[in-house]
């Protein structure tokens, strides 16, 4: 079963979690992941920025990719917030049932 994972990040838990509740109560996606206190470098405004941010992953359909982009944009607490699709397979067959029981299709 071919899936999209979406990463985003975000330096406030209240964010991460708001998001994550939003799409799996609206069954957008089974299972969000919030891996919390890593650490992004990167440059914003022209200076170099080292900061703290919980990294949410996000499983999905093809079919969700732009209803989580939309969802993720209208509660992200970033102006422009990462929004980044990998293309994933399930491989095991019990975890796609459970996948396939979680989410609208």
């Amino acid at each position: 079963m071919k899936i999209n994972i979406i990463n985003t990040t975000t330096d406030s838990e209240k964010t991460a979690r708001y998001i994550a509740d939003y799409l799996v109560k609206e069954k957008l996606s089974p299972c969000v992941q919030i891996v919390k206190d890593i650490e992004s470098i990167y440059t914003w405004c022209g200076k170099l920025n080292n900061s703290r941010e919980y990294l949410m992953i996000i499983k999905t359909i093809p079919e969700h990719l732009l209803e989580c982009k939309k969802i993720i944009l209208e509660l992200h607490n970033y102006d422009i917030p990462e929004i980044i699709i990998t293309e994933g397979k399930i491989l095991d067959d019990t975890y796609k049932e459970w996948f396939r029981g979680n989410i609208t299709y």
